[in-house]
């Protein structure tokens, strides 16, 4: 008996020959009386069952994936990525593979199992593969893209927001432009980008910067990312996306030129007037304009005694500084001390003395060749809180006594160490 073919595919008859015949009650014996013509042959229909080969998955060597029962998750990297096919119980002379590798990230991929023979008389399709295909996925790559928060001082120049910084979920930042590469899992990716100001939750890509002090939220847009090859692959990157901002430092300057005001002794060391209107301000850009608040400033003499060229303190308060328009500046702040409200700066001005008035006290007529008894007494002039008793006069009373239209001139030098204002009602004179 023989199969048309050894190949199960092909095998569906077998052929009879050289047939015997033996007795029927001894099937031992050939029975001799009867013979078939050695040229017959006789046809029966038959069949080769495939044989089973039991097929493994596992990942190709080098390469990483998680594995739930019959499903393979990997994570993308721009290569092509497929289940390995292996079995323990591969006949000699055949090989198995896997078809449907993928690249891109996708669910519910297929992988199929390909048994190969090495030569012609062979053939695969003698055998049946079993646990032939599993499923598998390519997750997206986790990727963080943020602005970089950007921080300047007001320069009077444009400033904008430049670059991004990229990082892994559990990897450390770095500070990226667009077009810039960053390598991930030994794979280089470039990272395409716009950085726009952010206007009411809307993106303002026709805004190019800011000038003035302030804080001005970014975000990015058109976001693409490509492999090694140029191929845009922001399909198969999970991007966590977050916006920045740009800061604009207000510049500090330190006010300089006021001019403070004389006065005449008040008793008091507060200044009467300041003048700013010619005011400086170190720090300042060129081509800019402050002023300040005439109105808010508080100024004062190092004492409240006569002297020329005294020191004036002059407090400057934030609120005080002014730009062109007479608006609260916004781009200036004022540079005080730590600890400190207020700008101090220092000017010159002289108190000068003030004037009293006294007056000589009241006398009774006499005769000729008596004692006359004059007195004097404080009239007015005193400023503040002086007292007669705190002001000491010195020097020479001159008094001069007119009648009948002749005057009589007489001077008296008081003590070197002078008299109390309180006590010259007590002075008395022998004319």
């Amino acid at each position: 008996a023989e199969f048309n073919s050894s190949h199960s595919n092909d095998a569906g008859s077998v052929t009879l020959s050289d047939i015997r015949l033996v007795s029927a009650a001894e099937p031992e014996k050939e029975n001799t009386n009867y013979y078939f013509d050695e040229m017959f042959t006789l046809g029966i229909s038959g069949s080769i069952s495939k044989k089973e080969i039991t097929i493994e998955w596992t990942v190709e060597d080098g390469d990483t994936a998680e594995i739930s029962g019959s499903h393979f998750t990997y994570v993308f990297n721009t290569e092509m990525r497929l289940p390995k096919a292996v079995s323990s119980d591969l006949p000699e002379g055949f090989t198995v593979t896997s078809e449907g590798a993928q690249r891109y990230a996708g669910e519910n991929y297929k992988a199929q199992a390909v048994l190969s023979e090495e030569s012609d008389d062979m053939d695969a399709r003698d055998y049946m593969l079993l646990n032939s295909s599993v499923t598998f996925s390519i997750s997206k790559l986790d990727m963080n893209l943020g602005l970089n928060p950007a921080e300047v001082t007001y320069d009077g120049k444009e400033h904008t927001v430049e670059t991004a910084v990229f990082s892994l979920p559990s990897d450390e930042e770095k500070t990226v432009g667009s077009g810039d590469t960053v390598t991930v899992n030994r794979k280089e990716y470039r990272l395409d980008f716009g950085i726009s100001p952010s206007v009411n939750g809307e993106t303002r890509p026709d805004i190019t910067g800011f000038t003035d002090a302030g804080l001005y939220p970014y975000g990015l847009n058109s976001v693409k990312v490509y492999d090694a090859n140029g191929t845009n692959v922001t399909d198969s990157i999970r991007l966590d996306i977050s916006g920045g901002s740009l800061t604009i430092a207000p510049a500090y300057v330190k006010a300089g030129n006021i001019t403070a005001s004389s006065k005449v002794y008040d008793g008091t060391d507060k200044v009467t007037s300041l003048d700013t209107a010619g005011a400086v301000f170190e720090g300042m850009i060129a081509g800019d304009s402050l002023s300040l608040d005439d109105a808010l400033l508080k100024a004062r003499f190092s004492d409240k005694d006569v002297e020329n060229g005294k020191t004036v303190y002059i407090e400057i308060p934030e609120d005080a500084l002014l730009d062109g328009n007479g608006l609260k500046a916004k781009n200036y702040r004022l540079s005080i001390p730590e600890g400190e409200t207020v700008q101090t700066v220092t000017a010159t001005a002289s108190i000068t003395e003030g004037s009293i008035t006294l007056a000589p006290g009241a006398f009774s007529d006499i005769t000729y060749g008596d004692s006359v008894l004059l007195a004097l007494s404080y009239e007015e002039g005193l400023a503040g809180d002086d007292r007669e008793t705190d002001v000491t006069v010195k020097g020479e009373v001159k008094f001069t006594f007119e009648a009948d239209g002749k005057k009589k001139e007489h001077s008296y030098t008081l003590p070197e160490e002078g008299i109390l204002l309180s006590e010259l009602s007590g002075l008395a004179d022998i004319l």
